[in-house]
């Protein structure tokens, strides 16, 4: 009989001892589970850790590539309204020539042309040629003032039976502005060239 009274006992011991393996096994378990939570979290970081690096990276240099191209958009900006404060210049140089010194360009290119009679016009800001000078430089050639009024500035135009010549500085400096711009460019952009 004694058995049967501890039996009570002995069933509360084993309940016991089976609630201490239960609770050391789900201690255990959730010991692992804590571990393999706080490794996965740590994965979890450190993947976040790279993709902000990478994405920052990426942010970054794009914004300095831009920042960059603004940079030499501003340069080539500045460049070019050199380029253009030059030819303006030039072409002032050209409009204040001493009278003289304009007219040799005249006198030069008109030994050049063969001509034998025709119509000519004076351009409408055309202030250092006039109509005696230019029939001066013409002086065998059977050349009378055109009746059509002049549709360009500067220079002459000479229209003779199945040719039209136009003797003008500025549309001579504009006929080579591209041959002029590009000494130019090539030599204020020599560094982005290279």
């Amino acid at each position: 009989m004694a058995e049967i009274e501890n039996l009570p006992k002995k069933i509360i011991e084993d309940g016991e001892n089976e609630g201490k393996k239960i609770k050391e096994n789900a201690h255990i378990t959730s010991s692992k589970i804590i571990e393999k939570n706080k490794e996965l979290a740590n994965k979890i970081i450190n993947d976040a850790k790279i993709i902000a690096e990478t994405v920052y990276k990426e942010v970054n240099e794009k914004k300095i590539s831009q920042n960059e191209a603004v940079k030499r958009q501003e340069i080539l900006s500045k460049k070019m309204e050199i380029v253009e404060n030059v030819m303006k210049k030039i072409i002032e140089e050209i409009e204040n020539l001493p009278k003289e010194t304009y007219r040799e360009y005249f006198k030069r290119n008109a030994k050049q042309l063969n001509l034998s009679e025709g119509e000519f016009t004076i351009g409408v800001k055309e202030k250092k040629i006039d109509l005696s000078f230019v029939k001066e430089i013409f002086k065998p050639v059977k050349l009378i003032e055109s009746n059509e009024k002049a549709d360009f500035d500067y220079g002459v135009k000479i229209m003779s039976p199945g040719s039209l010549y136009t003797l003008s500085l500025l549309s001579d400096l504009e006929y080579r502005k591209e041959n002029v711009l590009s000494i130019i460019n090539r030599e204020l952009f020599k560094e982005e060239n290279t």
